[in-house]
């Protein structure tokens, strides 16, 4: 398997342990590993995770099947749990405006309507700035959402 195949697309990575991760992901060569992480073996990194060759038991492209969620089949994922589990700062960090592919900023909010309680101070205040001004119109109506759930309005 070439893992370079899949730069850029939409895939569900298995891991050798049986684990889903899906995402958009990016190619890291073994040279660029090597250079920022100390490891000298390719990679593709899906929401800063990265998933080393030697950890992959298989690479799937996921399309869009016109779906509610587009190229994903669920409205969240094992990623975005392990980043709510990982508290506000990892959410907030996330979340970041320039760094957050859209589709993944989505899926994280999702995920925060399941466990509205890990919701308070800067990650509210984050989650108002992007239900108000976030550039993409998915990102927007998933903060809204949340905020009317944490809010106690729906």
């Amino acid at each position: 398997m070439n893992l370079a195949d899949f730069d850029g697309k939409c895939v569900r990575i298995t891991d050798v342990r049986g684990d889903h991760f899906d995402g958009i992901c990016a190619f890291n060569g073994a040279e660029y590993c090597e250079h920022e992480f100390g490891v000298r073996e390719a990679a593709l990194e899906i929401m800063d995770t990265l998933f080393f060759a030697g950890d992959i038991e298989s690479v799937e492209e996921l399309t869009d099947e016109g779906g509610e969620y587009g190229c994903f089949r669920d409205p969240y994922g094992k990623l975005e749990e392990l980043v709510v589990e990982d508290g506000a700062d990892a959410i907030c960090d996330a979340l970041d405006f320039d760094g957050a592919h859209p589709l993944h900023a989505a899926r994280l909010l999702r995920a925060l309507a399941d466990r509205p309680e890990a919701i308070d101070g800067e990650l509210a205040a984050l989650i108002r700035e992007l239900a108000e001004n976030a550039e993409d119109e998915a990102i927007r109506s998933e903060a809204r959402k949340l905020m009317r759930k944490v809010n106690n309005e729906e």
